[in-house]
């Protein structure tokens, strides 16, 4: 028997096409393609939990055996950019520090406002001596500038002299603090010259007499607990 290798149908042995579909049949007669049959029967899935990474074996580890845990490196880190700890910023604005700044700040707006009443002195010179050379005639259009220098040198010269002030009254304060009478100094060092330090004192010093007067007062509720 032949059998057809398109639809499986058998035919003679000497049959040269299939009598079914017509297809030519091979020379040698062929079994039938069988199927392979499938054992029925009820399947269940076996699923097997998920693993955790800490619970996965790594190679050279013996079963049951943790893996080893990463440890941050030690050491000693700087602190962020821009962060200032309280403990070096507090160390700063100590009594001593604080009353140094306040005398050197005072000393430069002296300073300042001495080189700006000479400024204006020569300036006003000058401006004399040029409207004096242009004659009467037109002398009269530089009177605004020049009244105008001499109220610039009588303001410097009113600052610089209060400047002064407030300058020998921080040495005073300075010399308290450094032979350690925080109490005659916290009396010298009041409101008002805080205040006096901020309008003739280019700001800056008055603000370290007042930060100077809240530092004092912790040193001395300290000495007295």
């Amino acid at each position: 028997m032949k059998y057809c290798t398109k639809c499986g149908a058998p035919n003679e042995d000497d049959a040269v096409f299939c009598k079914q579909c017509g297809s030519p049949l091979p020379m040698e007669s062929v079994p039938p393609r069988q199927q392979q049959s499938v054992p029925t029967g009820t399947y269940q899935q076996v699923q097997t939990p998920p693993q955790s990474p800490n619970n996965i074996q790594q190679p050279g580890m013996q079963s049951g055996q943790n893996p080893p845990q990463s440890n941050p490196p030690q050491g000693n880190y700087p602190p962020p950019y821009g962060s200032i700890p309280r403990q070096q910023f507090s160390e700063f604005l100590s009594v001593d520090n604080t009353i140094l700044m306040a005398l050197i700040f005072s000393g430069i707006s002296v300073l300042v406002f001495f080189i700006e009443t000479i400024y204006s002195v020569i300036s006003l010179l000058s401006l004399s001596a040029y409207a004096a050379s242009l004659g009467p005639s037109y002398s009269y259009l530089y009177s605004g500038a020049i009244a105008g220098a001499y109220v610039a040198i009588f303001i410097y010269l009113v600052v610089m002299v209060i400047g002064i002030f407030v300058f020998l009254k921080t040495w005073k304060i300075y010399n308290m603090v450094k032979q350690r009478r925080y109490q005659e100094a916290y009396r010298e060092d009041t409101i008002m010259w805080g205040v006096m330090g901020i309008i003739f004192g280019l700001i800056i010093t008055g603000v370290f007499l007042i930060l100077l007067r809240g530092e004092l007062e912790k040193n001395l509720g300290a000495q007295r607990t």
